[in-house]
Parts: structure tokens; sequence; C-alpha cells
């Protein structure tokens, strides 16, 4: 069955009774303002809820779920606008890294920054999963140039260093050629110590371009 975002796509349905099993099973959506709080007098312990049941924070957009007993909640974030987390094992991320001609630097090894004007880094324990470029406007060069992307203890782990004339200089996007198959582990990255995100140009420097690079990546706790 294909379902459209039109309200007679919903019409098949009997959501009145989708939400009833829901709360019948203790295990309703609930909404609320901040954090919700654990324990005999923690959020929403005077109701019958039974694990698995999801919170959302309304304030910051956050989903909290359910881990404790019916009138003992033990409420564990889930996730947040900046990512998912997986209890007790790992957060899961994206980031971005932008290259704009305009106002980075055209030649040599730099980092990518984020918004505050500050480098991107990596923290210990970090496993880069998978990662793609997307070139908006190609990059140009007075000769031979090559760009690569990496850490500070591998500048070409990420992407290897090869002429902006090919793949995955081209427009568009393109996987790196590191981190590139989320069934593949040998190739994740690993960081075991702080890393900063870079870029690196080699030969002729760079005249003109602009790209982003796009990075899922989980931090164990």
């Amino acid at each position: 069955m294909t379902l459209s975002s039109s309200p007679e796509s919903f019409a098949k349905f009997n959501v009145t009774a989708l939400v009833r099993k829901l709360i019948d099973a203790g295990a309703p959506i609930l909404t609320g303002d901040g954090a919700p709080t654990s324990g005999l007098a923690g959020t929403f312990s005077d109701y019958p809820i039974s694990q698995g049941c999801i919170y959302i924070d309304i304030t910051v957009g956050a989903l909290y779920m359910n881990h404790g007993d019916v009138d003992d909640p033990s409420w564990i974030l889930i996730g947040t606008a900046g990512g998912f987390n997986i209890p007790g094992r790992s957060s899961f991320s994206l980031v971005r890294g932008t290259f704009d001609a305009s106002v980075n630097e055209l030649s040599g090894s730099h980092a990518f920054l984020d918004n505050a004007g500050a480098p991107i880094t990596f923290s210990n324990r970090t496993q880069i999963l998978f990662g793609w470029i997307d070139t908006q406007i190609a990059l140009t060069s007075g000769g031979a140039t090559q760009v690569g992307l990496g850490t500070t203890f591998g500048p070409d782990d990420i992407q290897a260093a090869v002429t902006i004339a090919g793949v995955p200089w081209t427009l568009n996007e393109h996987p790196v050629s590191g981190p590139n198959d989320w069934n593949d582990p040998s190739l994740y990255l690993g960081i075991t110590a702080e890393e900063s995100l870079l870029y690196t140009i080699t030969g002729a420097d760079l005249t003109g371009g602009q790209f982003d690079v796009f990075l899922y990546y989980v931090q164990y706790e």
C-alpha cells in the first residue's frame, strides 16, 4: 500500500483504535515541557506506563523512552536535534565540513570549521562509519592539484588525495574512498585521540570551488 500525505490517506485507518491500543498497553506517546525525571516520583510515575513508552520534550525536541517499571519510570534519552543515542552504547551523529574557495585557505592542510569558527574535531572512541562529498562548484586551480580529506593523524584516511579533475571532486554527490560502506566494518575509521577534520591541498593552489563533506559517526561512551 502506498500512502500519501493527504488526509484521505489516513481515512483507511482507525486512528482512535490505534491510540487506544497504545494506551491499553501502557505505552502512549507523552509530551511535556522539559526533560523527564526518573524514579518513584518521576515524570508520569502516577500513570500506568510500561517499558517502551515514549516521551517528547517539546521545548527542545528531545525524545525519551521509559526503561523502568510501571510505577518507577527510568527515562533514557533516545535522540535530539543533534543526533540519536543508543542507551549505554554510543551516540549516532552527522557532521558536515564545508570548503569554500572564497573564504578558506587554498593551499596546504587546514581544519574544517564549525559555525562558530572552531575546528571540527572527533573525540577519542569515535568510529566514522560512512561519508560522502557534495561538490556544488567545481574545484579549479592554476595547475595540477590533488585534494584529500582526513584527520590530524591521517590526512587522507577519509578521502585519498586525487586530482580535482576526477571523482569525487566532480559535481554532485560521491562517496568518499575511505568509510563508504555501512556493511563493511573494515572500512570504518577509528579515532583513538582527539583529531580535527582536515582537507589537504597538494600541487598548485586552488583558485575556486565549493564542496561539503558529510560523515556519519558514533561516539562510544
